[in-house]
C-alpha cells in the first residue's frame, strides 16, 4: 500500500539522519492510515514520529507522540510495546528533566520486564531508572539501581559498550558524592572497556 511506502520512506531516511525528511513521510503515513482506520499501522506512525522528533531535539513533540502511541498500545494490550513506549518516554523526560515524572515512565517498563523475565531489558530498565533517581538528587539510591543494572550484565555477559555506561555512570555519581578514589576506579575501568581509537 501506499502508506507503507511512505512509511518505509520514513525509516530510509530516518537512518540516514535526515530527520525532517522522514518526519514527513511519517507524517503522510499517518494521514492515509488515519483514513483507513489501521489502529496497528497509526500507533507505529506516532511512534516513528516520537522516534524522529527526539532525534532532533524537539522532545515536547516527541512526547505528545509517544503519549498517543502509548495509549493505543494500552488499548490494544501488547505489553511488550507497552514497556518500550514508557522507556522512550522515560528518556525523553529525562531529557527536559523532568525526572519525577520519568522515573515513573521507567518503573512501568521495568515492571512489564520483570514480569516477562526480560533480563537484557531488566538491565537496561534499572540503569534508567538510576538516572532519574540522580537527576532527583538521589545519588545513594541511584547508586543502588546502577549496581543492580551493571550486576545482571555482568551475568547476562552484554557488550562492553553497555557494561562502560553502568561503570561511567556509577562514576559519576560518586564524583557527586565527593568520593574521588571511588569515582576514579569506576571512570577507569569504563575506560578500559570502551574501543580503542586507531
Amino acid at each position: 500500500s501506499l502508506a507503507s511506502v511512505l512509511n518505509n520512506l520514513g525509516l530510509s531516511h530516518y537512518y540516514l539522519g535526515k530527520y525532517d525528511s522522514s518526519i514527513f513521510f511519517y507524517d503522510k503515513a499517518l494521514n492515509l492510515n488515519e483514513k483507513f482506520g489501521d489502529s496497528l499501522k497509526i500507533r507505529d506512525n506516532l511512534l516513528n514520529l516520537g522516534i524522529s522528533h527526539n532525534k532532533r531535539g524537539e522532545y515536547r513533540t516527541a512526547l505528545s507522540f509517544y503519549l498517543e502511541a502509548l495509549n493505543m498500545a494500552e488499548a490494544q494490550g501488547d505489553s511488550s510495546l507497552i514497556a518500550s513506549v514508557n522507556n522512550s518516554i522515560g528518556n525523553t523526560l529525562n531529557s527536559l528533566k523532568r525526572y519525577d515524572d520519568s522515573f515513573h515512565y521507567f518503573k512501568n517498563a521495568e515492571n512489564i520486564w520483570s514480569n516477562s523475565k526480560n533480563l537484557v531489558k531488566m538491565s537496561y530498565a534499572l540503569g534508567n531508572l538510576g538516572t532519574s533517581l540522580f537527576g532527583q538528587g538521589k545519588v545513594e539510591e541511584s547508586i543502588g539501581m546502577y549496581l543492580a543494572s551493571l550486576n545482571l550484565k555482568y551475568q547476562l555477559n552484554s557488550k562492553k559498550s553497555s557494561i562502560a555506561i553502568s561503570l561511567n555512570n556509577l562514576g559519576e555519581a560518586y564524583m557527586k558524592l565527593d568520593s574521588l578514589d571511588k569515582a576514579k576506579q569506576y571512570f577507569d575501568q569504563s575506560l578500559r572497556l570502551r574501543p580503542k581509537d586507531g
